[in-house]
């Protein structure tokens, strides 16, 4: 078929392209020195000990949810990965927060096993990690650090690796969620969408032309990172549950409206 040389096309082409440069030329010559790539077989990033960790603080300390309880037993013997995410996302308050809720407790005790079986979810993130290498072998492969949060971010990234929060992503058919507020039924996925968030923040963690979990400047350069984070996870997983598929869909819809407001 004819290529039509649209203003929509060239802009299309243009987005393509400026999100394989942001991608591989974004970093700076220091962090290409520090590039290491892990063949699959030699992956043993992923890391799940916080979230047993989480488990056996909840029986400990429960019904006695403090933000003390929650920082003594289970942050302070996290993996560093629970100290980033913890200090981002000030995760002993807001954990005590959540469990003063009972449908939020209901909650949490019906995914527990569901948090506690990560091996598909990480065998898929393996196998995208290897074809991202392949598109692109400087990409630098970083530690994943499974824990369990407060319902508030489902993937941060930090100067030690991708920190996953899968109580966002362990609902079933049993689990407790008609009860929880819009938002979070909105939002809270099976472990099947697990593969996908972990893609889009390795992508977030090779950006370097802005400083990481903050806000953006414009809604073009928000669109661009972000967008280069889904069309990259969407690549390497064509086959799997798509994370922000709903803000997908309903962009299709408004397509010309979206297009016509860039172009200005």
């Amino acid at each position: 078929m004819q290529q039509i040389f649209t203003f929509k096309n060239i802009v299309k082409n243009f987005i393509f392209y400026t999100i394989l440069i942001f991608l591989f030329l974004g970093c700076s010559k220091e962090d290409k020195d520090d590039f290491i790539f892990y063949p699959k077989e030699q992956i043993k990033g992923f890391y799940t000990s916080d979230v047993n960790l989480f488990w056996e603080a909840y029986d400990y300390i429960s019904p006695e949810f403090t933000k003390n309880n929650f920082q003594n037993i289970y942050i302070n013997n996290g993996s560093v990965g629970l100290k980033d995410y913890a200090v981002q996302k000030q995760l002993a308050t807001s954990l005590q927060e959540v469990f003063r809720h009972k449908e939020y407790k209901n909650y949490y005790s019906s995914i527990r096993t569901n948090t506690q079986d990560l091996n598909a979810a990480i065998d898929k993130s393996k196998d995208a990690f290897e074809r991202f290498h392949a598109l692109n072998p400087e990409v630098e492969i970083f530690d994943v650090y499974f824990l369990i949060g407060a319902l508030t971010a489902g993937g941060r990234v930090s100067k030690n690796g991708l920190l996953i929060a899968v109580e966002m992503f362990s609902k079933s058919d049993d689990s407790h969620i008609n009860t929880l507020n819009e938002w979070h039924r909105n939002v809270i996925k099976s472990t099947d969408f697990l593969p996908s968030i972990i893609v889009h923040e390795l992508v977030h963690k090779q950006q370097s032309i802005v400083p990481k979990n903050v806000g953006y400047k414009t809604l073009l350069e928000q669109s661009i990172l972000e967008g280069m984070a889904d069309y990259i996870s969407l690549y390497l997983l064509p086959n799997e549950p798509f994370i922000n598929q709903n803000i997908h869909d309903f962009s299709d819809t408004i397509e010309q409206k979206l297009w016509n407001e860039f172009s200005v």
